[in-house]
């Protein structure tokens, strides 16, 4: 091949080489108000939950956006977008309890723990879309699993995670 060939293939590579490799972001950088991530920890055992009681937790690890409230355990949504939200929770030893993921007070997702002989564990992740306002938590469910007096085991077994996958 002509070396003056070989070196024009060069520089049209070079050239469009990166434009493959490194995905457009259409003039888009990320900004603090354009974030969202969280990651909090139980780390105080939750006892004596009621039915539909948000459950909260304390310990929280990172708050970008700060968006989740480790007093009321909510979550609220200052971008709109695509969420994913994962939680996980420990119940105490030889209980059983069911919890919901709730989006502005309607169930998104459900999560079941117990065992007659031990700690039960259970977790769910959902992908959601929240708009400006919404909220996300997680409460005690209402169903035959629970008491009214109902205990989540904390030492940083249980937790709660979420983050913008993208804006919208």
């Amino acid at each position: 091949m002509p070396a003056a060939i070989t070196e024009d293939l060069r520089r049209g590579i070079s050239k469009e080489l990166p434009k493959r490799i490194i995905p457009s972001l259409d003039g888009r950088v990320p900004t603090a108000s354009s974030t969202a991530a969280f990651y909090a920890l139980m780390t105080l055992h939750n006892e004596r939950l009621g039915i539909h009681q948000p459950i909260v937790f304390q310990n929280v690890i990172t708050n970008d956006g700060n968006g989740y409230d480790k007093n009321t355990g909510v979550f609220k949504a200052a971008v709109a977008g695509t969420y994913s939200f994962t939680t996980t929770i420990m119940s105490h030893w030889t209980q059983d309890i069911s919890v919901e993921l709730i989006k502005d007070g309607h169930n998104v997702g459900s999560i079941y723990c117990g065992n007659t002989a031990t700690y039960g564990v259970g977790s769910q992740s959902v992908i959601i879309h929240m708009a400006v306002g919404d909220d996300f938590w997680v409460r005690v469910a209402d169903n035959s699993h629970n008491t009214g007096n109902n205990k989540i085991y904390g030492g940083g077994f249980s937790s709660i995670s979420g983050f913008l996958i993208n804006s919208l």
